[in-house]
């Protein structure tokens, strides 16, 4: 996690509430109070790195569907238009070159 969320910073005091609870209001030592806090805080933990890895493959999904669609113009142009375009293009250069050389005698 790069930063700081509201749910995680009330998570934290969701269990700073319960800590305090339990300190103050259970008859436990703190060797119970504390295993409990670590328990709470390994689940939440786990949570919280859970929905952090969560939004990141929601961006690399969105990254990796732009880059799709780059790559699938990149094809198509390569792959189609281009190719019907320099046929053309070599198509009309030698209509020109075979009329020129008609104009001048040449060939007929």
């Amino acid at each position: 996690m790069k930063q700081l969320t509201w749910p995680t910073v009330g998570f934290l005091a969701v269990l700073g509430a319960v800590i305090v609870a339990l300190a103050t209001l259970a008859h436990w030592g703190s060797g119970e109070i504390t295993t409990v806090t670590a328990i709470l805080f390994g689940v939440g933990g786990g949570a919280a790195v859970a929905g952090a890895v969560s939004g990141r493959v929601d961006e690399v999904h969105k990254e990796t569907t732009a880059q799709t669609e780059t790559i699938n113009t990149i094809e198509r142009r390569t792959n189609g238009e281009l190719d019907a375009r320099i046929a053309a293009g070599a198509k009309s250069a030698a209509e020109q070159v075979l009329a020129t050389l008609r104009e001048q005698g040449v060939i007929s």
